[in-house]
């Protein structure tokens, strides 16, 4: 219609806007000019789908298309003259110019216009359409193939209706047979035929399920339990997913499958379980037995049952309890005596299993009662038997594999428990022979038989231990060490001597008498470590003899006299420390005034930079030696206007060195100078990281910061008015108990096992001697912060910048350690030697150098680590990971631990050798020398 043949009908303002309708849309369009035999137009979708372009079809006859088409099982002449006026849709096959064949939908519309008939036919591509249909279809069917096959277990879509009570299949796979032992087609017929399987007990929890996932459409699960047409139990696990169809209906798409061995292996263990608690509360044999008959009935899917045992005397058997049989066949039943083919049966030791065909021949039962059939099984202990359950049905014909197994286990247990409610008995009868006198003892009373077997505990053991009499009576003395001997001295050899000891005492063969008295620690239940002693001796029993052992809580006692004997070591110490410090002195002024002078008069670079650092640490040493001589000698501070920084920063980080925590400062830019005695107060900050380092085991960060502040009278009730700098050290360690708080600057109070409690007293008195303030802020779990407030004196002072120490050889040393100073001294010492040196502060960086240099074909010669790095890597970690991938290549570990086991023994962990720091260059010379006996070999073949 859009044809230059047209051009000259008069157009409207909108024929160029149809125009571009016409060639863009995404359907197909082809006019034909039915009364002149011409195709009009096609659009470019046309083209798309056909091939054809427009310019090979336009003017052309009208069965243009179904020549050049063929082989399409559509004719575009005769198929739309003789439905020339349908509207409808028909889907098509048209050969297009590529040759491909595609699928269509095909609409005829007539168009009459200026007395000419025109032909408007509409197509649509379905192709792809279609083919996904197939694919769709063939992936359900292969989905349905694999869930006809899925092994134990069967795939159901069912409808459960708009409110999800009904119950229709829609589809259930091949696995019904097997699950219900229905067909598919019954299930799908009747859904009630598996449903109603399920055991009615559980029909409640399937019920509360399906309410919880209908209401957010969720997922449905129930683990339930069915009954088979043989009348056997089995366990099944079902999970589904919910869908809302167009009809409102909720399709649940679910999978069903049998979990039997698995229940059954849960519920065995469960049975155990539950058992041995039982026995503990059991008060009585005869309600022992009873409890296992009824567990073991009801585990093995069995109805009736009873329990013997057998007589020592005559080797009878006698009914101990019975369960889901007649009177008569009780009567009939209740002792058999040691001739009778039952008896013999039971004392041969081994089960037996007797199913329906064979039931008569086990013994004659009464007509009425009809057991279909029995399993005997004995109960022994300690290879010897003493009993045996017997256990049948009135419904089944046989006892399956699981169920023996049940009752196998049943009754070994039903075994070993007898004898012990029967020695539980005889040791109740016996206490109450002596209860009354033992509990009025002011001390602990525990008596043992020769075995070591606890028979006595009284009252003041459960004050003194925590432990409860009923937990320990039964076990031998040695177990309970476990609980309360201290774990370093709960070795084999001391649990030997223990039953030594008791050996010993209980021995009828020693004649003289018997007393030992043994001290020590033991732990409460509540976990306190407490003082005991222990007075042992023996008591005459029949024709041997009891261990007897008298136990005193000696711990506040111990207290006073360690307290005593602290003031005194403390006095002792005192002395010592003044006389080393002022020897200590004598030499350091040597050596430091000889340094001193060289390093004045010497005009080498190298030197001056080497002499500056020995200086450096000479003069810590110097500072440590002071404070030897204030701990000795107490005393006001010898006071000085000082910059707290750098002092608290080298404190800090002097008291952390070779630890696993670091340290994140954050200090007033501008802060105030104090008035202090700078060695005291040093003390102070060393006291308080140490405690900080020792709260966090586990390694952490400490938080130091400090701040100018101005306090007004009523600002703080200990301070007066003026400018202070406050320090605040903070740690996330253990934190301070609420009861303990108060005492924490106490002389002598200390929560530690081996601490003195000066370190927090003396902190106290030298801060308030500076006429300052300590205080802290403390919760369990949660750390500590002590916060030191001290008078300043407003003179702003800069931070002091942070600071930077013969064998020969070639190649690259990697030098690993946290300390800037150690790296430094290291690598000088190593260049010395010839080495180049590459400097990494912490392990997993110095790998990934490492790494990156061995895949670049540099070589390495060797590491050297140190082994503790704080919040990184250490050495252990990182010969480990170069272990990993080279064996060969040295690594030497250097560390201020002297004691480390990697020190003693360096190739036990995978190192080359070990140096102790702080070391000389003659040390590591040495070390070298023995270890990289060919310098020049190592050097070029060490990746």
């Amino acid at each position: 219609m859009y044809d230059k043949n047209i051009n000259d009908v008069e157009k409207s303002p909108y024929d160029e806007l149809f125009r571009q309708i016409f060639k863009t849309t995404p359907l197909a369009y082809v006019v034909i000019d039915i009364t002149g035999n011409t195709i009009i137009d096609v659009n470019n979708s046309f083209t798309a789908i056909s091939g054809y372009k427009r310019d090979e079809l336009v003017n052309k006859p009208a069965d243009t298309l179904t020549i050049l088409m063929k082989d399409s099982d559509f004719d575009f002449i005769q198929d739309n003259v003789s439905d020339c006026y349908s509207n409808k849709s028909t889907k098509k096959n048209i050969k297009c110019k590529n040759g491909e064949t595609k699928t269509v939908l095909v609409m005829k519309e007539t168009i009459v216009l200026e007395q000419k008939t025109y032909f408007l036919l509409t197509i649509e591509d379905i192709t792809n359409r279609i083919n996904a249909e197939m694919k769709l279809r063939e992936s359900e069917n292969r989905l349905r193939t694999l869930s006809d096959k899925l092994p134990g277990g069967m795939v159901y879509e069912l409808d459960i209706g708009e409110d999800g009570k009904d119950r229709k299949f829609l589809y259930v796979s091949e696995g019904v047979r097997t699950l219900h032992g229905i067909s598919p087609e019954e299930a799908l017929k009747d859904s009630s035929l598996v449903f109603n399987h399920i055991v009615k007990d559980d029909l409640s929890v399937v019920s509360e399920n399906e309410d919880a996932a209908l209401k957010n459409m969720g997922v449905f699960k129930a683990e339930t339990r069915v009954r088979m047409p043989s009348g056997e139990i089995r366990h099944r696990l079902t999970i589904s997913t919910l869908r809302r169809l167009s009809n409102n209906h909720i399709v649940s798409d679910g999978l069903e499958i049998d979990i039997t061995d698995r229940k059954r292996n849960e519920n065995l263990l469960a049975l155990e379980h539950s058992l041995a608690i039982q026995l503990n509360n059991a008060n009585s044999t005869q309600a022992w037995l009873k409890l296992c008959l009824d567990a073991a009935i009801n585990a093995s899917e069995m109805d009736c049952g009873a329990i013997y045992l057998v007589n020592e005397h005559d080797k009878s058997l006698s009914l101990a309890v019975h369960q889901g049989v007649t009177e008569e066949f009780t009567a009939a039943t209740t002792n058999y005596d040691a001739t009778s083919m039952n008896t013999q049966i039971v004392l041969d030791g081994h089960p037996v299993y007797i199913a329906y065909d064979n039931i008569n021949t086990f013994g004659s039962f009464p007509d009425n009662e009809k057991i279909r059939t029995l399993g005997v099984i004995p109960v022994t202990h300690e290879n010897h038997v003493i009993g045996c359950m017997n256990i049948g049905s009135h419904v089944r014909d046989d006892i399956p594999a699981y169920a023996r197994t049940v009752l196998e286990t049943i009754a070994s247990r039903v075994g070993s428990s007898i004898v012990q409610l029967k020695t539980e008995e005889a040791l109740r009868e016996s206490e109450e022979k002596h209860r009354s006198i033992v509990e009025q003892f002011s001390e602990g009373l525990i008596l043992t038989d020769e075995n070591g077997q606890i028979l006595e505990w009284n009252n003041a053991c459960e004050k003194i231990s925590g432990i409860e009499r009923a937990a320990v009576l039964g076990r031998t003395i040695w177990d309970l060490s476990d609980d309360i001997i201290p774990q370093e001295f709960n070795t084999p050899k001391n649990r030997a001597k223990i039953e030594n000891t008791v050996s010993q005492f209980c021995n009828p063969g020693v004649s003289e008498v018997m007393n030992k008295v043994a001290e020590g620690i033991f732990i409460r239940a509540d976990g306190q470590n407490r003082n005991f002693r222990q007075t042992m001796f023996r008591i005459p029993n029949k024709n041997s003899f009891l261990f007897a052992s008298i136990l005193e809580d000696t711990t506040e006692r111990k207290k006073t006299e360690e307290t005593i004997q602290k003031s005194q070591r403390l006095e002792s110490l005192g002395i010592l420390a003044g006389g080393i410090a002022h020897d200590f002195n004598n030499l350091l002024g040597g050596i430091y005034g000889y340094i001193d002078l060289a390093y004045s008069e010497t005009r080498d670079e190298k030197a001056c930079k080497y002499l500056k650092s020995t200086l450096s640490t000479i003069d810590r040493a110097r500072a440590l030696t002071t404070q030897l001589l204030t701990f000795a000698k107490g005393g006001s501070p010898i006071r000085d206007v000082s910059a707290l920084v750098p002092l608290l920063q080298e404190t800090v980080e002097f008291a952390l060195r070779g630890s696993n925590c670091n340290a994140a400062f954050t200090i007033d830019k501008n802060l105030w100078q104090c008035n202090i005695d700078k060695n005291q107060i040093s003390q102070v900050i060393e006291n308080i990281t140490i405690n900080a380092q020792q709260a966090m085991p586990g390694g952490g960060t400490i938080e130091i910061s400090a701040e100018n502040i101005t306090l007004n009278d009523s600002v703080h009730p200990l301070l007066s008015s003026g400018n202070y700098v406050k320090v605040s050290i903070k740690d996330n360690g253990t934190g301070i108990a609420k009861n303990v708080l108060p005492h924490i600057f106490d002389p002598f109070y200390s929560t530690k096992p081996k601490g003195y409690g000066l370190g927090l007293a003396t902190s106290y008195s030298i801060i308030t001697r500076h006429d300052g303030c300590i205080e802290v802020d403390s919760e369990v779990d949660q750390g500590s912060t002590f916060h030191l407030y001290l008078p300043a004196t407003p003179e702003s002072t800069a931070v002091l910048p942070t600071q930077t120490n013969r064998h020969t050889g070639s190649g690259v040393f990697i030098i690993v350690d946290d300390e800037e100073v150690v790296r430094n001294t290291t690598s000088s010492m190593l260049k010395l030697m010839g080495y180049s040196t590459v400097c990494i502060s912490e392990g997993r960086t110095a790998l990934d150098y490492y790494e990156k240099e061995r895949n670049a074909g540099h070589p390495v010669t060797a590491f050297i680590v140190d082994l503790t790095i704080p919040a990184g890597m250490g050495g252990k970690e990182i010969v480990n990971e170069i272990r990993k991938f080279n064996s060969s290549i040295p690594v030497f570990a250097m560390s201020g631990y002297a004691d480390d086991a990697v020190m003693t023994d360096p190739s036990e962990y995978g190192f080359t050798a070990s140096i102790a720091k702080p070391f000389m260059i003659v040390q590591l010379s040495a070390m070298l020398d023995r270890t990289l006996s060919n310098s020049n070999k190592i050097a070029l073949n060490p990746t």
